[in-house]
């Protein structure tokens, strides 16, 4: 008999039932899908390290295009960002604050 050596898994068996059981072993170590992150987890915990991964593409509230790292940066220059005209009160998107200021 063989034990798996993946840590936290309690599987045991014959060698000849060994590689079935480690290639869909849920304690695996993989690596985390997002560039930059590089992260090792447990096979079965993939899924849920990728929905809470910091590495994971997000998409902007105003304009939806992935951001991968940095948001508060990416909002704080977004073009779709909406602004509130100091003049008129309307709500303009700040890509276009120049071309409203100017009518």
């Amino acid at each position: 008999p063989v034990a798996c050596p993946n840590e936290g898994c309690q599987w045991n068996g014959y060698y000849s039932n060994y590689e079935g059981h480690y290639i869909k072993c849920d304690y695996q170590p993989t690596q985390c899908v997002y560039s930059g992150c590089g992260e090792m987890v447990a096979k079965g915990m993939l899924k849920r390290h990728a929905k809470q991964c910091q590495f994971r593409p997000q998409p902007c509230e105003w304009c939806q295009e992935n951001i991968l790292r940095n948001m508060k940066l990416h909002q704080e220059n977004c073009p779709c960002q909406p602004q509130v005209c100091q003049l008129c009160g309307e709500q303009v998107l700040k890509s276009h604050t120049k071309e409203h200021l100017t009518r």
